[in-house]
């Protein structure tokens, strides 16, 4: 027998719920849900065999309007079995949570939260990697467990769609997929198929066998490279980093001496996978500071000034990223210097190359007529002298990794 609240008596009363359906106060309600959904059900759309579905009990007697759903019998019927099973969920949950206290509770209701993220995630076209999306759907399932967010790991349901991502790539490969396939087929940025191909690669686990009776050995130090410099380049790719909400804009060089360089047949394998050492980068989140975003305007009106007839404004803006391909660009580059570990010896060694990402965009034609500055050559940080001068002074490599303060 439900509490109810008595319109004619103004108090809360204990009454059936039967003889509740037949005050005059419910039947007024009632009315007026079903004709504020247009006479037809919320959920399927007929406007047969119409009854009205509390959400809430907790106003019964004097409910508002949000606490009412008008919904035909069937949907009616399907709304009720679905809220039972919801209800021995929290009960089953909750009896399993029990035994073990805060941390055994946590481990209950985010495992449970996993598989409610995969079906959700599929279901309203929202993406589990997404942070945003992930909290948007534990709400909605703590919600229906009556449970504090708190009890929820969000981050373990990100850990486990980014392992189903990893094992699908990982299947494709095997199968002699490209980046851009496997993109295409999952629904990801192609820079995550990237990153999983560096996995791939450094675990083994697509290695192939390969003839190498008939290439030349090439010398240490020998690979070709891009020195400091002016280059006119153009966009061959276009990479849509979902996550990070970003385009990297993959380029060769256009024009010149190095044409072709990351193409070429010497250089696109070990560049293949790595679009990072070759791009132009362009934030889309809306959260960007004002100078981000006139940098960013900076940058499309370059685009706009170096292809005649191409509007890089709109097409960012309207987001046809795709319409940049093939579109020419000016950069001027500088070197930066860095540290790396020999395969050979297992000592440090001091390098160098071209520093695409700290590049000044610039028109083509000023590319082309010599009007351009450098940018400042990036030196090594203090680390990684640190790393030289232990090096020089005798200490091996793991002393050298015992005194650098890493991250």
């Amino acid at each position: 027998m439900p509490h109810v609240y008595d319109q004619g008596a103004s108090e809360w009363v204990w009454m059936e719920y039967d003889d509740y359906l037949n005050t005059d106060w419910w039947k007024a309600i009632r009315l007026e849900r079903i004709r504020l959904d247009d006479m037809k059900c919320h959920d399927c759309g007929s406007s047969m065999n119409l009854n009205v579905h509390h959400v809430s009990y907790e106003r019964l007697g004097r409910e508002d309007m949000a606490d009412l759903v008008t919904l035909c019998k069937a949907c009616h019927k399907r709304r009720h079995l679905a809220e039972e099973a919801a209800e021995e969920r929290r009960k089953a949950a909750a009896s399993l949570a029990s035994g073990g206290g805060y941390a055994a509770r946590r481990d209950v209701y985010t495992l449970g939260f996993v598989g409610f993220a995969m079906g959700e995630a599929a279901k309203r076209g929202l993406n589990p990697r997404k942070w945003d999306d992930l909290k948007e759907m534990r709400r909605d399932y703590c919600e229906l467990l009556g449970i504090d967010e708190e009890d929820v790991r969000i981050a373990d349901v990100q850990n486990f769609s980014s392992m189903q991502v990893r094992e699908s790539i990982n299947d494709l490969v095997q199968r002699g997929k490209t980046a851009r396939q496997i993109s295409e087929q999952l629904g990801i940025g192609e820079s995550l198929v990237y990153k999983q191909f560096k996995r791939i690669r450094k675990a083994g686990e697509a290695m192939k066998k390969l003839d190498l009776s008939n290439v030349e050995a090439m010398e240490p130090g020998g690979r070709d490279r891009i020195e400091a410099g002016g280059y006119v380049v153009k966009v061959i790719d276009v990479v849509d980093n979902e996550d990070k909400e970003f385009l990297w804009l993959v380029f060769d060089i256009a024009e010149g001496e190095k044409r072709g360089f990351y193409t070429s047949a010497e250089n696109r394998d070990y560049y293949a996978d790595k679009p990072n050492k070759h791009g132009i980068l362009m934030s889309y989140k809306d959260t960007m500071s004002d100078n981000a975003k006139r940098m960013l305007k900076g940058k499309l009106k370059l685009f706009t000034e170096s292809n005649p007839g191409f509007d890089a404004d709109t097409a960012f803006t309207e987001a046809h990223p795709e319409l940049f391909k093939g579109k020419l660009i000016g950069l001027a580059a500088n070197m930066e210097e860095y540290v790396y570990e020999g395969r050979e010896d297992g000592k440090w060694h001091k390098g160098e190359s071209i520093d695409w990402f700290h590049a000044r965009m610039k028109k083509v034609d000023d590319i082309r007529n010599g009007n351009y500055k450098l940018p400042d050559r990036i030196e090594l940080d203090e680390d990684d002298k640190a790393k030289l001068a232990l090096q020089e002074s005798g200490a091996t490599v793991a002393e050298v990794y015992d005194d650098i303060p890493f991250e």
